[in-house]
């Protein structure tokens, strides 16, 4: 323990580590301060009081007290304590504040009454002790005890219990509590044994509440029996009304054995049937009065006999006036059409061959051969592009450096005498012309170099320069036959896909033309034109049938109006309707006896669209081929 101010101490240090049986002695002359060591333990363990007498020489603020605790696990507590209200229990830096159950563990639970009765016993507590010592009396070792253990004024104690224990019992009492539950205890027992009973009689009420029991069942039986006979009798009663109106019916029944059984919707089935009936009625009159009309009508009407001879041509015209309509109809605009085909293929030839007629056309058409050869010389073509390109890009690099030369040649000293170089140039000329010569090898090279650049363009390289060719690893000549071979192989399958390809494009514009030569001829009816007409005239007759029923909606005179605008000339709709039997009637003949021409048509159609296909896939090949 470090008394840094305390008392009249400072910076002095008790040294409490030493020692086998953890007992020290403090010993000194008196006013040495060993009370105030004594205070300054206590205090140190649980605090400065506010109005403590150790600051006579250093203030409040200032007093400290340190220690170093050791418990026997080993573990070590450094701490300093200061006088203040909150947060006095510091580090060993006097900075840190320490939570106080840090220093509890330490303490083994013991608080700080306990400490000053056990441990801390200054001369005042010494004096206290003797004064209660001399006022209890008795047993010398109960007043040792009370001193030694702090309690004070243990006779006072010990009177208060043995009060208390008179309060529970007196032997001779009745008023404690122990006394009157005694007293209870013993009056419930008594209860008890009064309404205990013996076994004779406990047998004899036992065989008085079987026999109770045996006779409840018998008369529960009885009752049950009984109660059944009565819902019996109560259910008769009840029926006898239904009883005897059932024998009435049964009377009533036997005079209506005879009478035929209606269904439930008799009625309804009737009112329908009279509602039939009449509209049946109705358009019965309607039709004999029309007969009777028509009749009249042809009683009226004088028929010639070339007519009535000649009617199964007539018959016959009529059935094929449709389809004349229908090529006059379209034949203005098919001229139209063909006029302007000739007049734009005219103006191509011309812009061909203004020597040649449209008649003489055909001399242009190009063979096989020459497409061929039309095809060969476009890709020379194409290769004699890139070489121009390539040379223009020389001609430029080539006038980029005669313009260098000749500023280099302004910028010479004057010529010296070329006699002497004349003579030479002289005897030179005898091998020939060099200059023709070395300008031969350097379009040679020239051209080489391009068409090195070209084919290693073609092989996907990209190169410098020419000379770059000679750094490239050079394939085998197995290599080489491969791909010569695959070469080959991929140039005859383009060509076969093109021949292919010119030869579904002609077989294409040959079904055209046959396809429009059948619509030039006659327009071929097809289901679908028989399933609309068939339609259009279940459509009239659904519109007759509404007038013949009275069943006609809100909108069917519209309907009734469109429909007879449709088959003109017809101005009512009985007429149109039977210009629509008609219209079904001829187009259902003429598919049965145009059947060969359909057929054709289908035929040609379905046989354009797999050509078509099979080119949409050769020109997908050709493409992909390159």
């Amino acid at each position: 323990m470090n008394l840094m101010a305390f008392g009249p101490f400072s910076d002095t240090l008790l040294d409490f580590d030493s020692g086998q049986e953890g007992l020290h002695m403090v010993y000194g002359p008196n006013e040495a301060g060993k009370s105030t060591a004594l205070r300054a333990l206590r205090q140190m363990l649980y605090g400065i009081p506010h109005n403590s007498p150790d600051n006579f020489v250093h203030p409040y603020p200032r007093l400290r007290i340190g220690a170093t605790l050791r418990r026997d696990d080993g573990a070590i507590l450094e701490f300093i304590r200061r006088k203040g209200r909150n947060n006095t229990l510091r580090g060993p830096d006097d900075a840190e504040v320490l939570d106080e159950a840090r220093l509890r563990t330490f303490l083994g639970g013991v608080d700080a009454p306990l400490f000053s009765t056990m441990f801390g016993i200054d001369h005042a507590r010494l004096v206290q002790g003797g004064q209660e010592i001399i006022q209890g009396g008795g047993d010398i070792g109960q007043i040792l005890f009370a001193a030694g253990s702090g309690i004070s004024d243990f006779r006072k104690v010990r009177n208060d219990l043995l009060a208390e224990a008179e309060n529970l019992f007196k032997p001779s009492g009745k008023r404690p509590r122990i006394n009157e539950a005694i007293s209870s205890l013993k009056q419930k027992r008594k209860l008890i044994r009064d309404i205990q009973l013996s076994s004779q009689e406990w047998e004899q009420h036992d065989l008085a509440l079987k026999n109770a029991r045996e006779k409840k069942q018998v008369l529960e039986k009885e009752l049950e029996e009984k109660d059944r006979e009565c819902h019996r009798l109560e259910r008769i009663r009840d029926s006898l009304p239904a009883i005897a109106r059932r024998k009435e019916l049964l009377e009533d029944y036997k005079t209506c054995e005879d009478a035929v059984l209606l269904p439930s919707d008799f009625a309804k089935r009737r009112r329908d049937t009279v509602k039939k009936q009449q509209i049946e009625e109705h358009a019965l009159a309607r039709t004999l009065q029309n007969l009777e009309e028509i009749q009249q009508g042809l009683e009226k009407l004088a028929v010639p006999e070339s007519l009535i001879r000649n009617a199964e041509g007539i018959g016959q015209v009529y059935q094929e006036l449709g389809s004349h309509r229908k090529a006059m109809k379209d034949r203005g605009r098919l001229e139209g059409l063909l006029s302007g085909a000739k007049s734009e293929a005219g103006d191509i030839l011309r812009g061909l061959r203004r020597d040649l007629t449209l008649d003489q056309a055909d001399q242009l058409r190009v063979e096989k051969a020459e497409s061929i050869r039309i095809q060969e010389l476009g890709s020379e073509y194409e290769r004699l592009i890139t070489r121009q390109e390539s040379t223009k890009e020389e001609m430029s690099k080539l006038s980029l450096r005669m313009s260098r030369l000749k500023s280099q040649l302004a910028k010479l000293e004057a010529p010296h005498d070329t006699d002497e170089l004349r003579k030479i140039l002289d005897k030179m000329q005898g091998h020939g012309d060099l200059e023709t010569a070395y300008g031969n090898l350097c379009r040679e090279i020239k051209k080489a170099e391009g068409e090195v650049c070209f084919g290693v363009r073609k092989l996907g390289i990209e190169l410098k320069s020419p000379e770059a060719v000679r750094d490239l690893p050079i394939p085998s000549p197995e290599t080489i036959d491969a791909f010569e071979q695959s070469l080959g192989n991929a140039e005859s399958a383009v060509q076969r896909y093109r021949s292919d390809k010119d030869e579904l494009e002609r077989r294409v514009v040959e079904i055209d033309g046959q396809i429009e030569q059948l619509q030039l001829e006659q327009e071929v009816p097809t289901e679908h034109d028989l399933n609309e007409a068939r339609h259009t005239r279940e459509q009239g007759w659904q519109l007759i049938r509404g007038h013949l029923l009275n069943t006609a909606t809100n909108g069917a005179a519209d309907h009734e109006v469109a429909f007879v605008a449709a088959f003109p000339p017809a101005t009512t709709l009985t007429e149109a309707y039977e210009l629509s039997v008609r219209h079904a009637d001829e187009l259902a003949d003429r598919l049965r006896r145009e059947a060969d021409r359909v057929a054709q048509k289908v035929s040609l159609l379905s046989d354009r669209k797999t050509r078509e296909a099979h080119l949409t896939r050769l020109s997908r090949k050709l493409k992909n081929a390159g």
